[in-house]
């Protein structure tokens, strides 16, 4: 899906985890501001569908993000699912555009 922000075009891609190409950009974005690198767990198998990480892309950069875990969990003896937003991020030279 394309969007115009400010007359750019970006890509939103919710697909990561399969699209290597896009996920090797996540990664990067990810190391460049936590230091943190996903890659090793998607390797090792740990990434699971529970991951959603819902991206924009400017060509084939990824300079955005906010993902979404999905949590299954039992309150008060009963079965919930819940979402987490997190590694929410931003490429420094993207922000506070107006």
């Amino acid at each position: 899906m394309k969007y115009n922000i400010n007359g750019k075009i970006y890509r939103l891609c919710n697909n990561v985890r399969e699209n290597k190409d896009v996920r090797l950009s996540f990664d990067k974005l990810s190391q460049k501001t936590f230091n943190l690198s996903f890659e090793n767990w998607y390797q090792n198998g740990h990434w699971t569908e529970k991951y959603l990480p819902y991206v924009l892309l400017d060509g084939e950069q990824v300079v955005s993000n906010v993902s979404v875990n999905i949590i299954d969990t039992v309150w008060k003896n009963e079965e919930k699912r819940y979402i987490q937003l997190g590694t929410v991020m931003t490429d420094s030279e993207y922000r506070e555009q107006r």
